[in-house]
């Protein structure tokens, strides 16, 4: 539930972003990232998360990085 009222996504052009405001910016959508962002959000502030790669969740994600392989990318920790 509180998916679908926290995840907004942004997208376009540095010029379209350029006049959006937020209360509070992240950087970086690990576990830790995404944890401060939904609590930033649920008190209430505007929260924007930044993360360089095409999918968010840092050390926790699990990707095919063979076809028909999936890994977890830091279970050896």
């Amino acid at each position: 539930m509180w998916r679908r009222r926290f995840s907004t996504t942004v997208s376009g052009t540095a010029a379209a972003l350029k006049d959006k405001k937020w209360d509070a910016l992240i950087i970086g959508g690990g576990h830790n990232g995404l944890t401060a962002a939904a609590y930033l959000a649920r008190g209430g502030l505007s929260v924007a998360v930044l993360e360089r790669r095409h999918i968010i969740g840092g050390a926790a994600v699990t990707e095919e990085l063979i076809p028909g392989f999936k890994f977890s990318r830091c279970s050896y920790l």
